[in-house]
């Protein structure tokens, strides 16, 4: 037992070392949003469609709209659907101004009933798209709040970087137990799994790294879809929202479609957006549940190997040491595991500003986590997630065939 033990916790050492690796490049090379000033007398700029899917947010649009009517960059025009809510989102939209004129720059679009085939999110977004007129499609979600310079940053970047697609990370405001603990879960999964270091890197000569096999680039693709910012171009030559229809998960399935085209030449970057914009994703513990619940298996797709392996290796990485060193005789090398994980929780805590309690409670953290994601497993399996009063019968789809992306469909 003792040799099986030493084995066990040398592997564990270095899984975690590998990881914190991998977040420490991530935190030097994860780009930011500079908030950016406006001159006087700038040349044209591109026109920005700001699209906003709104299906029962009365109690969260207002603050949106009212920051992005303020925003600096004065070429664009914001586009609000109400995805047939039950609320008095239509009415909140209406007075703040924004028409249902075709030619309006703020405008409120009805949303048509969701057909079959369709997740609600996609469907509206791919009505809203038929809608914008800007070289930029910016699609943003209803509880985001943007400093004034929000889109003015975003575009500058978007056109340093020249990219296809770039998914800006709000700063995300939690305020109850439940949101505290998961939320910052986030962050901390696509910093220790996702290499975007070396995708930044590879962009700049994508030629180079060709040997990379092309189901690798897709793994590793990855959006937040609170602030996706399309050319106008690349989202019409992706096939807009039809090509993610059916995902329940579609800035994933997104970013997923640009990594996967990198060898020939698309740019995605993924970059930290507090300085412009912030978000507060759910309220209360239910919302948690269910939101991560319908996020969570749906995100690996066919996948479902891959989400058993990761699901494992966070639980022996990220929490058996802690269980470890409470029933074990607290090896030196059990100490060291606790210690490379609170380091690899510190790093993203405080590189973007997420909960402290996250880290200070961690193995409750991963514990309601790992609770979420076996929930989340069980009710695909059923068919029965749930979001925004809609039922979905979503279930693993099929591996895709090479000829083509063979998807799930959700209605």
């Amino acid at each position: 037992m003792d040799s099986f033990f030493g084995y066990y916790d040398w592997l564990v050492v270095g899984l975690l070392g590998i990881f914190l690796l991998n977040v420490i490049l991530n935190a030097v090379f994860f780009p930011s949003v500079k908030r950016r000033k406006v001159k006087s007398g700038r040349e044209s700029r591109p026109k920005v469609s700001v699209m906003i899917p709104a299906r029962n947010e009365g109690e969260q649009i207002e603050r949106c709209l009212e920051s992005l009517m303020a925003q600096t960059y004065s070429s664009m025009e914001i586009i609000v659907l109400d995805d047939c809510s039950e609320d008095n989102t239509a009415e909140i939209v209406n007075e703040l101004g924004f028409s249902e004129a075709p030619s309006a720059a703020r405008r409120l679009v009805k949303g048509q009933p969701l057909p079959k085939g369709w997740a609600g999110k996609p469907w509206a977004c791919y009505q809203l798209s038929r809608q914008a007129t800007g070289d930029f499609f910016l699609f943003v979600d209803a509880d985001t709040v943007h400093h004034e310079a929000s889109v003015e940053s975003a575009v500058a970047m978007a056109l340093k970087k020249q990219t296809h697609l770039l998914s800006v990370w709000p700063h995300q405001i939690t305020l109850t137990w439940s949101e505290k603990l998961v939320i910052p879960m986030i962050y901390l999964l696509a910093q220790m799994w996702i290499p975007y270091w070396f995708l930044n890197i590879a962009q700049k000569s994508p030629k180079k790294y060709g040997f990379i096999p092309k189901r690798w680039w897709e793994c590793w693709g990855s959006a937040n879809g609170q602030y996706l910012l399309f050319t106008r171009d690349a989202y019409k030559q992706l096939g807009s929202h039809q090509l993610v229809k059916d995902h329940l998960v579609e800035d994933v399935a997104f970013g997923r479609a640009v990594t996967k085209r990198l060898p020939q030449g698309w740019r995605l970057l993924n970059a930290d957006g507090h300085a412009v914009v912030e978000c507060r994703m759910y309220h209360e513990f239910m919302e948690v549940w269910e939101g991560f619940t319908k996020n969570l298996r749906p995100a690996f797709e066919w996948r479902s190997v891959l989400f058993v392996v990761v699901g494992l290796v966070m639980a022996i990485t990220l929490l058996l040491p802690f269980l470890w060193f409470v029933i074990r005789e607290s090896p030196w090398l059990v100490s060291l595991q606790t210690q490379i994980i609170l380091l690899i929780r510190l790093i993203p805590t405080v590189r973007f500003s997420t909960s402290w309690w996250s880290l200070l409670a961690h193995p409750f953290a991963v514990v309601l986590g790992m609770a979420i994601a076996i929930n989340s497993w069980i009710a695909c399996r059923r068919g029965q997630l749930s979001w925004k009063r809609r039922d979905y019968h979503w279930r693993p789809p099929a591996k895709p065939s090479k000829g083509g992306e063979k998807e799930a469909s959700a209605s």
